[in-house]
């Protein structure tokens, strides 16, 4: 089920989809496969779907997908899906991986392991800020790991809408994520065949104003 984070715009939540599913696409409305596979294969085995996803959204053939695909660097497609840019983002955990696409708008996604973590307070403090700290520390173990999951997936989500890497929390850092133009919506998967359960977050902001269109 999709769950509700208080303060948190609500976003409708995408259907999971699968390696062979192929849905309409709509402007602004994210979409996300799942594919599952084991250890290095795991990378290789989201990009093939990945090309195949878009050789079927733009009507080309799979080597004519304008597909970049750079270490450090968001992947990108370089041709329009009806005239709109298309989004992409990647995530793995877990022997899973996760692609989201969507046409007209910015995605985030991001896929996290719900773990007991024995420092799960220095990491939170470093990366999701004291309010989250104050509010992880109020539950007991079971849900926080379960929260702590899921927040750390929703920043992580959101950070990749914005265009910004892992960094330690900041006041300032923390305004821009929770910008309302941020939509959200986080999932706890069901667990899968090794009893390993993820929560999946999937962000939507709207695309960046071209340079020189700010209204005076």
């Amino acid at each position: 089920m999709w769950l509700a984070r208080a303060g948190v715009a609500p976003l409708t939540p995408p259907r999971p989809r699968t390696a062979g599913e192929r849905p309409p696409l709509a402007a602004a409305r994210p979409e996300v496969w799942l594919c599952r596979a084991h250890g290095p294969a795991l990378r290789d085995l989201t990009h093939e779907l990945l090309r195949d996803l878009l050789a079927t959204y733009l009507d080309c053939r799979r080597e004519q997908v304008p597909l970049r695909l750079e270490s450090g660097q968001p992947p990108a497609v370089a041709a329009p899906w009806q005239g709109l840019p298309l989004s992409i983002s990647l995530s793995y955990a877990a022997g899973v991986g996760a692609i989201g696409l969507c046409a007209g708008a910015v995605i985030g996604i991001d896929l996290a392991e719900v773990a007991p973590l024995p420092d799960w307070e220095r990491v939170a403090g470093l990366y999701l800020g004291p309010q989250a700290v104050q509010q992880l520390a109020a539950l007991d173990d079971a849900p926080r790991n379960h929260a702590f999951a899921a927040a750390w997936s929703e920043m992580e989500a959101r950070s990749k809408c914005v265009g910004v890497g892992l960094e330690e929390w900041s006041a300032a850092r923390a305004r821009r994520l929770a910008s309302s133009s941020i939509l959200t919506a986080t999932a706890a998967l069901p667990p899968q065949p090794d009893g390993r359960m993820l929560v999946l977050t999937v962000a939507r902001a709207p695309l960046p104003r071209p340079a020189g269109r700010d209204q005076p």
